[in-house]
Formats: structure tokens, C-alpha cells, sequence
């Protein structure tokens, strides 16, 4: 039997694209030869990454960053994978000071090197516990905890793992380097790299690393450039991510340019699935949208208009059977999880760096 486990729409470029009917299940192959078994089994994998109970206590701990450390609160709440990823340049950009050249960009503060952080129930953030040792003497350690599915507070006295957070910025120049690792049960799940090098009027960050959980691996690089002059900005992200043992493999470029209120998007994203290839290009005015998605070669659906409602049509505009609308959710599912992933496994650093990227 086919079924359709849930459909969203919400107000953006990303979640009118991706999140149509972003976690669609289908047992079969669609008759158009793409199969929808393969992209379920990516879907469900991703999903299970991002998911999972370790993913979901590093994001309470990224939201909940010491002041001490330069912390700062989580901007208002973005809905929007895409537009968040290259939002996360974006502020990387503002978040540098005006200067007529190359600065230099804190990391880790020198005077907190070496201690561990615990959560706070009363403060509602992490705070430093003398108490505790293991911290790397160039970086903080974070004790991270179950997550209460109500409240998405840390359950203090239930502790997973730690998470360690490292200064590498003498590798880095004028820049930041920073290396995440978190750890639970004696096992890495999710290990990264973070450079940011500012420039005149500009900055470039890179992440690469990986997550794992006891049945797959995903290994992930991100890369942006971001340039601003008068009021306008513009930023580029490039990406690419790997689930090996599914014979997944993705990757994508994400585009926007803002001058004052207005903004565009642009997104062009390659996605393999075994033999299958999968090929979304959509732009958007923040108005509306345009967007094309090809499988396999040949035009498998268009998504026009307002972003809140698109139209969807098939080759030719006829409307798509039951069959394919479901297909097309296990396809966009899959970019979808691809771009939503970064919201979650930046939140520490970004936290630290004062970006506010919302999960």
C-alpha cells in the first residue's frame, strides 16, 4: 500500500519546493522508472540523522550557549533550510566589524580554555562547573543531555555525552578556526571543521566532517563567500554530502543577493540515488517562485507562483497522478533533508560566533 505520511507548506522559497510533501513513503517504484524505494530508504536515513537524540541535544546546547563565551540568543526562528544556509553567511558577514581591511575574528575566549560547561536549569543556558575536568586544554567541553520532546529543555541528571568545542586558530590567521566533535556512549557522531577568514568587505567559511549513527555515515563540506557594498550583500554557498552505504550522493549551490528589503534566491541542487539522478534549479523573488525538477534527464515537474501555494505540473502541465505527487515527495524529501541538515550541526558554533541561526 502507498501512503503519504505528511504534507507542508510554509512561507519560503525552500519549504514551498522542499517541503511540499517533503516526508512522502511509497513502497513500490513510480512508473516512470525512478525508484522510490531507494529514495525513501535515503529519506528515512537523512531524517534519522538529523533526528536522532544526539543531533537534537547538540541543538539545545547550541541554543543554549554560555554568555561568557560570546553566546548569543537564537535570532528569530527560520522555518527555511535554504534561506537558512545562506542566511548563516549572511550574518557571518554583518556579524564582522566595519574596517578598511583584514581583521582579526575571536574564537574561543583565552580565559575560559579548559573548563567544562553544564546546563543550567535556573539560567536556562550552560554555565561553567569548576567541578568537572576532561575539558581540552585548547578548547570547552559541554556535558550533553536528553532532551525533553515538550519543551526542548535539557533534562539535567540525564546525561549522553559531551561535546567537545576546540580553538584552532592559529591555523587560521586573522581568521577563526574551530573544531566540533561530539561524543556519546564512546562514539564520534558528529565531527567537524569550522574556518571563517574575513576580507575587505567579505568573509569565506568552510565545514567539513562528518555524522554517524550505529547504522550510516554522512559526510559533508560546505564552503561560502560572502561580499557587501553600500546596502546591497550577496552571498555563495556551495555544498556536497555523501551517505556511501545508500549510494547517496548530493550536491548544490545556493545563491541570494539582498538590497535593503528586497532579496532573490537562487538554488541548483544534483541529487544520486543509485542509478537515479535527480536535478532541482529554483529562484525566487521572496513573490514568487520557478522551478524545474528533473529526473533522470527528462522534466519530471514544475513548481510556479506564490511560494505559500505553488502550482505543480507535470511535463506538458498536465497535473501529476497520485502516484508521481508521492514520488515527487520522497524526491524533494531528500534535497530537503540535505538542506536542513546544516541548520542543525552549525547551531554550537554559530551560537558562539553570535549568528543566531535558528533551528
Amino acid at each position: 500500500m502507498r501512503s503519504a505520511s505528511r504534507c507542508t507548506t510554509a512561507a519560503s522559497l525552500a519549504i514551498a519546493l522542499l517541503a511540499g510533501c517533503a516526508e512522502s513513503r511509497v513502497t513500490a517504484p513510480s512508473e516512470g522508472g525512478f525508484d522510490v524505494v531507494a529514495a525513501s530508504a535515503a529519506t528515512a536515513s537523512l531524517n534519522g540523522l538529523v533526528s536522532g537524540p544526539g543531533i537534537t541535544s547538540v541543538a539545545a546546547l547550541g541554543a543554549r550557549m554560555p554568555v561568557e563565551l560570546g553566546g548569543a540568543s537564537a535570532g528569530p526562528a527560520s522555518n527555511a533550510p535554504a534561506a537558512g544556509v545562506a542566511g548563516l553567511a549572511l550574518r557571518l558577514l554583518r556579524s564582522l566589524p566595519a574596517a578598511d581591511g583584514p581583521f582579526a575574528v575571536q574564537g574561543i575566549r583565552p580565559s575560559v580554555l579548559g573548563r567544562t560547561y553544564v546546563y543550567d536549569p535556573a539560567a536556562h543556558r550552560y554555565v561553567a562547573d569548576p567541578t568537572r575536568d576532561g575539558a581540552p586544554a585548547n578548547g570547552v567541553r559541554f556535558i550533553l543531555y536528553a532532551v525533553d520532546s515538550a519543551s526542548q529543555e535539557p533534562r539535567v541528571g540525564q546525561e549522553t555525552g559531551y561535546a567537545d568545542l576546540i580553538d584552532d586558530g592559529a591555523a587560521a590567521g586573522l581568521g577563526v578556526g574551530l573544531h566540533f566533535r561530539a561524543v556519546t556512549g564512546g562514539r564520534t557522531f558528529l565531527d567537524y571543521a569550522f574556518t571563517l577568514t574575513p576580507a575587505l568587505g567579505g568573509a569565506t567559511l568552510r565545514v567539513a566532517g562528518f555524522l554517524a549513527d550505529e547504522q550510516d555515515r554522512l559526510d559533508f563540506t560546505l564552503s561560502a563567500a560572502a561580499q557587501a557594498s553600500g546596502g546591497s550583500a550577496s552571498v555563495q554557498v556551495a555544498f556536497a554530502f555523501a551517505l556511501p552505504a545508500r549510494h547517496f550522493h548530493a550536491a548544490g549551490t545556493i545563491a541570494g543577493a539582498s538590497n535593503g528589503a528586497a532579496g532573490a534566491l537562487r538554488i541548483d541542487v544534483s541529487v544520486a540515488i543509485g542509478a537515479d539522478a535527480i536535478h532541482l534549479t529554483a529562484e525566487s523573488n521572496g513573490d514568487a517562485v520557478n522551478a524545474a525538477l528533473l529526473v533522470n534527464g527528462r522534466l519530471f515537474a514544475t513548481i510556479t507562483g506564490d511560494p505559500h501555494h505553488p502550482t505543480i505540473r507535470g511535463e506538458g502541465g498536465r497535473e501529476l497522478s497520485p502516484e508521481e505527487t508521492r514520488a515527487l515527495g520522497d524526491m524533494v524529501g531528500v534535497v530537503y533533508g540535505v538542506l536542513e541538515l546544516f541548520e542543525h550541526l552549525l547551531e554550537p558554533v554559530a551560537a558562539l560566533l553570535g549568528l543566531g541561526v535558528a533551528l
